[in-house]
C-alpha cells in the first residue's frame, strides 16, 4: 500500500485492518504528551466508477492539464487524503510534541456506506479513532452569497434511506400489453413517488446558516431583512420556495438543504425487446433531514403505491443511517473561523448541511465533534459540486497547495492552541 510505505520509510506508525478483501483501513497516530484528547483527520480512499470514454483524460491517469490535475478522488477526497498525510510526515520531522495525539484515518468504504470502513472501526476499533475533534470532506469550498464570501463549515448531514422497490407481474408476449405487468406497475406507483410533494423545513444547520447570513452579510437592507424574515416559522413554505425554484445548481442544492428528497437512481426490467418481464424494479436514494426519522417516511412511499396494485408491488430497505450533526459552536468552529480570517481575510465561516453523506455519521456516534471541511480556495461551491461523481472531475493545484497550507496551519492551531 503506497501510504504504508511513505508511513514506515518516515517512521511513523499505524495499524491496518481488513474487514473484507481490498477494503483496508489504515489508521496513523503521531503522539503528543496526551494532555488534550486527540486530533483526526479523516479521509475515504474509495471512489465511485467512471466512465472512460466521457472523460478529457483517463479517470485513473492523474493528468496534469492547464493547471489541473484530472482523476476520479480528485475532489472526493484524495486531496485530503494527500493534504493528510503531508501534515503527518512534516510534523513527523518537526520532532514537536503537541498536547494531542495526531491521528490520521484513511479509509476504504465510503462510498458504498461506510460498513467496511468508518462504521467498521468505531464498532471494532474505536480506541484507533477516537478522538475530541475531527475533520472530513463535505465543506471547505467558498460560497460568494449576498455581497460577502463565506467558507462553509459541514456542521451536519442529512441521513440516507436507500430502498429498492419491486414489482411483480403477469409475464407474455410484448404484442399483447397488459396493465398487470411488472413494468406498468412499477411505473404507475414511480409517477406518484416522483411527483410527491416534499415540505419545506428549516432545521437547527439551516437557520445557523441563514442567522451567519443575516448577521454577516455586506448586502442591502433589504436582503438582511429577507433573510430574518425567513427565519420566522410562520409562513417559512411561502418564503423559501422562491428560492428553490430558480433554475440553476445552486437553487437545487438549496432546495435539497431545505426539504427530504427522493432520486430514482437505477432502473432494471426484461430480458428481450418482445417479452414482457415477470418482474421489475426500481432503486430509490432518499435523503432525509435533521430530525426526520425512516418509519413515517417509508409510511409515506408505501402510500404511493395504488390501493389495487399493492399486492404485487413491494419496498426492500438497502440501507437506512439517520441524520447527524456536530453543534455549529465549539472550539473547533472558532479554530477554524481564525484560519479563514488569516487566509482569506475578506471571507468567514459559515455553518452548512450538507445533503450528502460522509464518515462523519459513524465518528459523532462516538461523541466527537466532527466536521466537514477541506479548504479550497479557488472553486465554488457550484463548480465543487458539479465536479464531485462528474465526467473530468479535477482539481486545481492552486488549490492543492492553498489547501495544504491552510489545513497545515489549521491542525497545529488546533493541536497547540485548542
Amino acid at each position: 500500500m503506497y501510504i504504508a510505505r511513505i508511513l514506515e520509510k518516515e517512521g511513523v506508525p499505524f495499524q491496518t485492518v481488513e474487514p473484507s478483501p481490498g477494503r483496508i483501513n489504515l489508521v496513523a497516530r503521531l503522539e503528543g504528551t496526551k494532555a488534550k484528547r486527540p486530533f483526526l483527520l479523516n479521509a475515504h480512499l474509495d471512489v465511485v466508477p467512471a466512465e472512460r470514454e466521457k472523460w478529457r483524460h483517463n479517470p485513473f491517469g492523474a493528468v496534469v492539464e492547464d493547471g489541473y490535475l484530472y482523476g476520479r478522488g480528485t475532489l472526493d477526497m484524495k486531496q485530503m487524503a494527500a493534504m493528510a498525510l503531508g501534515i503527518l510526515v512534516t510534523l513527523k520531522r518537526e520532532g514537536t510534541k503537541p498536547p494531542r495525539d495526531l491521528i490520521v484515518a484513511f479509509v476504504a468504504d465510503e462510498e458504498a456506506g461506510c460498513g467496511m470502513g468508518s462504521a467498521y472501526l468505531v464498532a471494532r476499533n474505536p480506541d484507533w479513532v477516537d478522538s475530541e475533534f475531527g475533520l472530513t470532506e463535505g465543506g471547505g469550498f467558498v460560497l460568494p452569497i449576498l455581497g460577502k464570501t463565506f467558507v462553509t463549515v459541514c456542521v451536519a448531514e442529512k441521513g440516507v434511506l436507500w430502498v429498492r422497490l419491486h414489482a411483480s407481474g403477469k409475464p407474455g408476449h410484448a404484442s399483447v400489453p397488459t396493465p398487470e405487468s411488472a413494468t406498468s406497475l412499477l411505473v404507475r406507483t414511480l409517477g406518484s413517488l416522483l411527483n410527491l410533494p416534499l415540505p419545506l423545513a428549516l432545521t437547527p444547520p439551516m437557520r445557523a446558516f441563514f442567522t451567519t447570513l443575516g448577521k454577516k452579510g455586506q448586502s442591502p437592507w433589504q436582503a438582511r431583512a429577507f433573510i430574518r424574515a425567513m427565519l420566522r416559522t410562520k409562513g417559512l413554505e411561502r418564503r423559501l420556495l422562491p428560492l428553490t425554484l430558480k433554475k440553476g445548481p445552486d437553487s437545487h442544492a438549496l432546495a435539497a438543504m431545505l426539504r427530504n428528497t427522493i432520486a430514482l437512481t437505477r432502473l432494471e426490467a426484461g430480458v428481450k425487446e418482445n417479452v414482457i418481464p415477470s418482474s421489475a424494479r426500481a432503486d430509490l436514494d432518499c435523503r432525509l433531514l435533521p430530525g426526520e426519522t425512516s418509519g413515517p417516511f417509508l409510511e409515506t412511499l408505501k402510500a404511493c403505491i395504488p390501493e389495487e396494485d399493492r399486492e404485487y408491488v413491494r419496498f426492500e430497505v438497502l440501507q437506512d443511517q439517520g441524520a447527524s450533526a456536530s453543534p455549529a459552536e465549539s472550539p473547533l468552529y472558532r479554530a477554524i473561523g481564525k484560519t479563514i480570517e488569516h487566509y482569506l481575510p475578506e471571507s468567514g465561516p459559515i455553518p452548512f448541511l450538507t445533503p450528502g453523506f460522509t464518515d462523519a455519521h459513524h465518528y459523532r456516534k462516538i461523541g466527537m465533534t466532527m466536521y466537514g471541511f477541506i479548504p479550497m480556495e479557488a472553486s465554488s461551491g457550484t463548480e465543487f459540486v458539479r465536479l464531485i461523481h462528474g465526467h473530468d472531475e479535477r482539481i486545481s493545484l492552486k488549490n492543492v497547495d492553498f489547501g495544504a497550507t491552510v489545513l497545515m496551519a489549521l491542525t497545529k492551531r488546533i493541536l497547540f492552541e485548542v
